[in-house]
């Protein structure tokens, strides 16, 4: 049974009047950002959450001997702070490496002890998670920056481009805040008086610093925090908010293409916007006053604005355009993409009933199994499908079982995982294939190949992961965190659960630049060729679309360790590996494998993210591997 659908995931004068327009211009963008209705939903569900913990700060360290009366029902010591832990990883799922520590110190209590104890607080732990999804990203908007504080004014919390403003004030967590100027400092202390007294709920402060633009920072009290603030740190009393430099790169590519400004005319217009009087951009920029004053009206010609507070009004709300519509990231695969890079879903029924989802690329003789990545599935590398019809291939590329738009197995393993792949070739009437498995999709290529040897061709092993017990010395946090999960079923679940409740754009950035970084090359990678960085998002985004089953079902099965059945395998073996893998050994894999690799190839400019950087080479490998005299089914 078998049905296609298409998915498209696919100075001067007129300073102190231009200050003050600028202050009340700052005052209404930032109201308009951070206010917040008294009868916001998310507003309750946050008391429920601080009536059962009190989370600490994302990027905060948890002292260890801290207690308060939310502490007391917890399961006792020595896992108390394994549970803060996980609280501040709900808030924040790349901070995994204080759960990697606190798991690995912990392994032998948590194999001895009732996972029931546990349930309440993970599930707490979940809660959160989701709830901060719904309620939006809680580090706010990049254009600003901001400071959480406590009733003492003590600094709880900042957001992590707050250290770009520290000419103007600085400070760290459980320390007061302080301003560089008294002058400042007088006016954000008698602000948060004014606040915490409840004489107001909002203040302007002018942040100002000798030879520097004067800055506006923005005091409000809790009630008026964004809600995902409120949830992450239920402790802020007040907050501070500040605008970053509006003079980015997209705006200046906007000023530049919309009003034909040169350089020059740009480099003081923006001058002129960051709040510098028309000597003091001339100064900073290395030019003579009457130079500055020539090129500020030729911009006035060109943009048609007469007055200079005009001009900057203009360009400070282009800014805040720019930045609710621009993306920071220089390529944007939504944009730059169509729905040709990726082939529609076809789908098959199991004789139990499940779904499996899979992608065909190309229309060739030759047919490729391709075993996808961990957090992956059927989206390939965009042009994928031109560069398979080039080389006559047909690469078939299923959603293993939890991943993507296939439904779960409710007994996953190599064995069943097998059973289903090789099914879709019944469904494509192939009879044998040239099997590809990628990182840890090699294990399961391998497995099927096993199995079921007279439909395996040649099998390609790239980056493998081994389905035993490896050296897991070279494994980074996230690797031996997702080892030492796997002995805990209870954990492992609530773990990617949360994962998968975060999951978005920026996280899995993130996610993706932690889990390759640790290796110079796969990190040049990805910073120097974008679009393996949008695959590698986008591909986690919807391995995760449905559900986490796939992954946690996965590391079950290579925690289990199997023995394969290597005697049966008769397909000849390539193994291709970068010598600066952090996962795993080019020489482990090679020893497992042992006489049956027919061939292997170490690149030594290579990373984990091998097949990335040479993905045509691989097809190619495939395409020359191929056998002439496979079949088809009858």
């Amino acid at each position: 049974m078998r049905f296609s659908i298409r998915c498209p995931f696919s100075g001067g004068p007129n300073y102190s009047h231009r200050i003050k327009k600028a202050k009340v211009l700052f005052f209404s963008e930032v109201t308009s950002l951070i206010s917040k209705p008294s009868n916001d939903p998310a507003t309750l569900t946050a008391a429920s959450v601080r009536a059962n913990m009190q989370p600490w700060p994302t990027g905060t360290h948890v002292p260890a001997t801290t207690a308060n009366s939310s502490h007391t029902q917890r399961a006792p010591m020595p896992v108390g702070r394994l549970l803060e832990t996980l609280t501040a990883y709900a808030m924040d799922p790349t901070q995994w490496d204080a759960v990697a520590e606190e798991v690995a110190r912990h392994a032998d209590d948590l194999a001895t002890m009732n996972p029931a104890d546990f349930l309440s607080h993970l599930s707490h732990a979940e809660s959160l998670a989701w709830q901060l999804r719904g309620a939006g990203d809680a580090d706010g908007p990049s254009q600003y920056a901001y400071a959480l504080l406590t009733e003492d004014r003590s600094a709880l919390a900042f957001s992590p481009n707050f250290v770009g403003l520290n000419k103007y004030v600085h400070g760290s967590v459980q320390e007061r805040l302080h301003c560089t100027s008294s002058e400042s400092q007088a006016e954000l202390d008698d602000a948060c008086a004014k606040l915490s007294n409840g004489i107001a709920h909002q203040a302007l402060v002018t942040l100002r610093r000798s030879g520097e633009a004067s800055r506006f920072g923005y005091v409000i009290s809790a009630d008026r925090l964004p809600t995902a603030l409120r949830l992450a740190h239920p402790g802020a009393r007040l907050a501070l908010f500040i605008a970053h430099d509006s003079a980015s790169n997209s705006l200046r590519r906007v000023l530049q293409s919309s009003f034909a400004l040169t350089d020059a005319e740009t480099n003081v217009t923006l001058k002129l916007a960051a709040g510098l009087p028309l000597k003091e951009a001339a100064s900073s920029l290395g030019i003579s006053v009457n130079t500055a004053r020539n090129q500020l009206q030729s911009v006035f010609d060109k943009t048609g604005v007469k007055r200079q507070s005009d001009l900057i009004l203009v360009i400070t709300q282009l800014s805040v355009i720019l930045a609710a519509t621009v993306a920071e990231s220089p390529y944007n695969s939504a944009q730059e993409l169509s729905d040709q890079d990726y082939p529609a879903y076809q789908f098959t029924i199991t004789p139990d009933g499940r779904k499996l989802a899979f992608r065909v690329y190309g229309s060739g003789p030759q047919p490729v199994l391709y075993f996808h990545e961990a957090v992956g599935g059927s989206r390939l590398l965009p042009g994928t499908d031109r560069t398979a019809r080039e080389l006559g291939l047909r690469v078939i590329v299923p959603d293993r079982p939890g991943c993507g738009f296939s439904d779960p197995h409710p007994q996953y393993g190599f064995a069943s995982v097998a059973t289903d792949m090789l099914s879709i070739l019944d469904t494509l009437e192939v009879r044998s294939a040239v099997f590809i498995g990628v990182l840890s999709g090699a294990a399961h290529a391998l497995a099927a190949a096993c199995a079921v040897p007279e439909r395996c061709e040649h099998l390609l092993c790239v980056s493998g992961r081994l389905p035993s017990a490896t050296d897991t010395a070279r494994h980074g946090p996230l690797v031996q965190l997702r080892s030492n999960l796997a002995k805990q079923p209870w954990m492992l679940n609530s773990f990617f659960n949360i994962l998968r409740s975060r999951s978005s754009d920026s996280l899995h950035r993130r996610l993706v630049t932690r889990t390759y970084g640790a290796s110079a090359v796969d990190a040049a990678v990805l910073q120097n060729q974008p679009l393996v960085m949008e695959h590698l998002v986008a591909s986690t985004l919807e391995s995760l679309a449905v559900n986490s089953a796939g992954i946690i079902d996965e590391l079950r099965a290579f925690a289990a360790h199997p023995t394969l059945p290597l005697e049966r395998l008769t397909a000849p073996v390539t193994l291709w590996h970068g010598r600066h893998d952090t996962i795993s050994a080019p020489e482990a894999i090679a020893a497992y494998m042992g006489e049956r690799a027919s061939h292997q190839r170490v690149f030594e400019d290579a990373g984990a993210l091998l097949v990335f950087q040479r993905w045509r080479e691989v097809l190619e490998e495939a395409a020359k591997q191929g056998a002439t005299g496979r079949q088809i089914l009858p």
